[in-house]
């Protein structure tokens, strides 16, 4: 069973931080976040020269050992921010695991950090705050709240 965990934890936090850097992205460039049928969205492509990417070139982890850390069109480097969003998002969610066990917490805390670690690169790198990746990171701790919420000991309007 612990095999299970270990892999369905990584393979979740990789992709959480692969949405990680499309945020980081598009946020700080008025871009929506969900780029494939939104007005003004553009499809996952080259931070550098706006190639847009393959499957095997938009692979977490995978990417970066398929296209040597380049664009394969324009030979740009990937932005290091990227490599450690998504290493970060693994790096916390099996800190997390070695606190809290597999389950439902786990995920839901890891929603928290790993929006914490959004803003901490999104502020390293643009030196300000954004109003949406602040309510990514207000989500998350409403979400945190709510599960943490036992209606036993609240009065519940919904019972």
């Amino acid at each position: 069973m612990f095999d299970i965990e270990v892999i369905s934890l990584f393979i979740y936090a990789v992709l959480a931080g692969n949405a990680a850097t499309t945020a980081f992205f598009r946020i700080p460039r008025n871009i929506p976040i969900n780029g494939w049928k939104i007005v003004g969205g553009k499809k996952p492509h080259c931070s550098n020269c706006g190639h847009l990417l393959r499957f095997w070139e938009y692979l977490p982890v995978l990417s970066w050992i398929f296209t040597k850390w380049r664009c394969s069109y324009c030979g740009s480097k990937t932005d290091i921010a990227y490599p450690i969003l998504e290493i970060g998002s693994v790096v916390i969610i099996f800190v997390l695991y070695m606190f809290l066990g597999f389950g439902e917490r786990i995920v839901i805390n890891f929603l928290f950090f790993a929006a914490l670690l959004l803003n901490t690169m999104l502020f390293v790198r643009h030196k300000r705050i954004f109003l949406k990746s602040m309510a990514i990171m207000l989500s998350s701790i409403i979400v945190n709240l709510v599960y943490e919420v036992d209606c036993d000991r609240w009065i519940c309007l919904f019972k």
